[in-house]
Parts: structure tokens; C-alpha cells; sequence
């Protein structure tokens, strides 16, 4: 793991969430809840790759905007 990947895991461990949200504006973005900070594609798509992370159900929140919640893997 990178050492941006270990700080995301260790801010998921503590409470944290990945989310990966999408708009019909802005597309897709990573970004971690509740400390609302953002995580770059490229570090959130390899960690859902290598299996680190395993993405949750795709939920709609409102119309043009979706949210999926993604969870440590075990």
C-alpha cells in the first residue's frame, strides 16, 4: 500500500467513510465522511482494484445526485 492509501484505511478504521459521489454536473469524486476530505480517482479506484476497499450498493440521494459507500475489506 502507498502511504496515502495507509492514511485512508487508518481515517477508515477510525470512523471515516469512502464515498464515491456523482452529480450530473461535476461526475464522479472520492471523498471521505465526515472530515469531508477529497481522495484522488486514481488512489480510490486502485485500493477498490487491489481489494482493500469493496464498494457498497450505488443509492440515489436526490435527482443528478448518487452516492455509494465503500467499506474496509476483511
Amino acid at each position: 500500500m502507498t502511504p496515502k492509501q495507509k492514511s485512508i484505511v487508518e481515517k477508515m478504521k477510525a470512523g471515516c467513510a469512502l464515498v464515491r459521489s456523482f452529480d450530473v454536473y461535476g461526475g464522479y469524486w472520492y471523498w471521505l465522511r465526515p472530515i469531508n476530505e477529497k481522495v484522488r480517482k486514481a488512489t480510490a479506484e486502485a485500493m477498490v482494484r487491489d481489494g482493500i476497499v469493496i464498494p457498497g450498493e450505488e443509492r440515489r440521494v436526490y435527482s443528478g445526485y448518487r452516492e455509494n459507500i465503500h467499506t474496509l475489506a476483511p
